[in-house]
């Protein structure tokens, strides 16, 4: 095959070694194989059996390369660019924490090697997925053709902002002002699935770089110092990666990296905050108040992106890409097109309700995942939990549609009532369930005022549930016990479940009585404090320790310490909670 043949024989690495191989301009050249002009006899003799055909295939390689992929397209565009008037500075970290503007760089650098023109993901990873993936192949690559004459620079205030951020209900909206007169102010909602600052902040511009003369320099200032950064300084890193480490604003930073590139006068962006101390701050607190007026009246309005997608760069370098990066990719793309499992969608639906009904937030779906990672959370718990957001535990309907005897199982033996998880944690008549929410709550009057109404949302939630005023994000004794408290319990009526259900095939004589339930419970929290204990140790663990005044101000009101231990009792090991551990099952049968 030919392309074998230019890649083993004549050893075509770069696009210069394309157009060496497609010039052929020998007047002796004839289409034949055994051609006698100088150019086909040195081909053949470094084994080529048709130079002919490289020549043409070369030559149709070629043909399909974007012009910003191909030297003489891609460095005329760049001369052009570079035409005007003043050098743009180096763009650099320390330039944008002083609030300096970064020259937006819309032309990427000429490829060395062949293998660098290739992309892959590109019909998945790119600005519109409903591109059939032989136009994404076939299209050249737009390059803007004005020039800018000495024109003004364009300065646009472009912020956006949020209410009801971090949670389900965040609504995003952005605001442009034009303080020359350039073009009119004007402000919206921003559309999306999910919103934040940042979002708002990236609608912005894309709406600033659109109402602009594209022929003229243009200078944004915005709110947001991530946008800036991830449009200037790692836009290069971004496009290589096709965008997958910012996989929830990955869509309005395509549509930005397209805008501004399509612009043919120079591009700068600014990120200026109230530490900076200068004249825009002003400016820019009048356009965000704008844009946080827009995020509550206005509705949201998609941007048309059809124009645009000839200056996106569609998915990923083959070149250099890594195991991790082509898995994340992939993972993404599948879960754009994997519908969510309905019992799923469901439970985090109650999780969500339950959440807000005691934090008066409701939380994305994102955050409840990422919360099954608490460290406030054992491992056991953790895989409960999780397993019980998937409705994968075998219980209720699971049996339903099986043949006799297994769908008996559906039923609780006790209350002849088809077993869910709510039933289990909360409606059933068992011991276990009785008790230990019984001694739960009597254990955390100290600590809570009012014990919380909780369902089966709030034990999925509950790493989530908060139970003070602390800020977001502090830490917080008081919220950490009741985590802690309400999760283990809810852990430990469902092992006991499993137990009489399970091992002991429901036999009422083998059910555990109520002083066994009690000394499992304190078992089980007293094995948290040990835990907690072994976590601060700052030599063992260094920067994953646990903070210290973190475990005493959790556990603070509830222990019975002896006259002997300090308040720091962290490492006195006999701190128990209550009347203390039980003796092991089994030794007093």
């Amino acid at each position: 095959p030919v392309s074998k043949c230019l890649k083993y024989k004549h050893e075509a690495t770069t696009v210069e070694h394309l157009e060496e191989l497609a010039e052929l301009d020998d007047l002796q050249h004839e289409t034949i194989t055994n051609c006698d002009c100088e150019n086909c006899g040195e081909d053949r003799a470094i084994g080529c059996q048709a130079p002919y055909h490289c020549a043409e295939g070369a030559g149709d390689l070629l043909a399909v390369l974007a012009p910003k992929w191909n030297l003489n397209t891609a460095l005329h565009a760049e001369d052009e660019y570079d035409a005007l008037p003043t050098t743009p500075p180096e763009n650099t970290e320390r330039r944008l924490d002083e609030g300096d503007a970064l020259v937006f760089q819309p032309h990427t650098d000429s490829p060395s090697e062949v293998a660098h023109l290739y992309r892959i993901f590109a019909r998945h990873l790119s600005i519109n997925r409903d591109t059939p993936l032989n136009e994404i192949m076939q299209r050249d690559a737009a390059v803007p053709t004005e020039r800018a004459e000495g024109a003004r620079t364009t300065i646009a205030y472009a912020c956006g902002s949020t209410i009801h951020g971090r949670t389900d209900n965040a609504k995003g909206g952005y605001a442009l002002h034009f303080p020359n007169g350039e073009a009119p102010d004007s402000q919206g909602a921003c559309a999306g699935k999910t919103q934040s600052q940042e979002r708002s902040a990236v609608t912005a511009i894309i709406r600033a770089a659109t109402e602009a003369d594209p022929a003229a320099p243009l200078l944004i200032i915005t709110n947001s110092k991530s946008a800036v950064k991830k449009l200037t300084l790692l836009a290069k890193k971004n496009e290589k990666r096709g965008w997958i480490d910012h996989p929830e604003n990955t869509d309005v930073l395509r549509q930005a990296m397209a805008t501004l590139r399509k612009r043919a006068g120079r591009t700068e962006l600014a990120c200026v905050t109230k530490k900076h101390a200068r004249p825009e701050t002003a400016v820019m607190e009048q356009t965000t108040r704008r844009a946080r007026e827009a995020a509550r009246h206005e509705r949201p309005i998609e941007i048309h992106t059809r124009e645009i997608e000839h200056f996106d760069a569609p998915g990923a370098t083959l070149q250099g890409i890594t195991q991790k990066i082509a898995h994340n990719a992939i993972r993404q793309i599948r879960a754009q097109s994997t519908p969510a499992r309905r019992k799923t969608k469901e439970n985090v639906d109650k999780t969500k309700a339950a959440v807000q009904r005691q934090n008066k937030e409701r939380p994305t779906e994102d955050q409840i995942w990422l919360a099954l990672k608490s460290r406030d959370l054992s491992r056991n718990v953790r895989n409960f939990l999780w397993k019980a957001l998937h409705s994968g535990h075998k219980i209720g309907d699971y049996f339903t549609g099986m043949p006799a005897p297994w769908n008996e199982y559906a039923q609780c033996a006790l209350c002849n009532r088809t077993e869910t998880l709510q039933h289990i944690l909360f409606d059933c008549s068992s011991n276990e369930t009785r008790t230990v929410w019984a001694l739960a709550k009597t254990f955390m009057e100290h600590k809570l005022d009012v014990w919380p109404d909780l369902d089966v949302g709030a034990i999925l939630g509950a790493p989530l549930l908060k139970f003070s005023d602390t800020p977001t994000g502090m830490p917080d004794g008081t919220t950490r016990a009741a985590r802690i408290v309400i999760s283990e319990s809810a852990f430990l009526i469902w092992k006991i479940r499993c137990e009489r259900c399970i091992e002991h095939e429901g036999d009422p004589d083998k059910a555990p009585s109520a002083e066994e339930i009690t000394g499992r419970w304190y078992q089980a929290i007293n094995a948290r404090i040990a835990n907690d204990r072994y976590l601060t140790n700052k030599r063992r663990y260094k920067n994953k320790a646990l903070d210290k005044d973190l475990v005493l101000d959790t556990w603070e009101r509830l222990l019975e310490l002896p006259e002997n231990v300090p308040e720091d009792w962290i490492r006195h090991p006999g701190v128990l909670v209550g009347r203390g551990t039980t003796r092991p099952r089994g030794r007093e049968r």
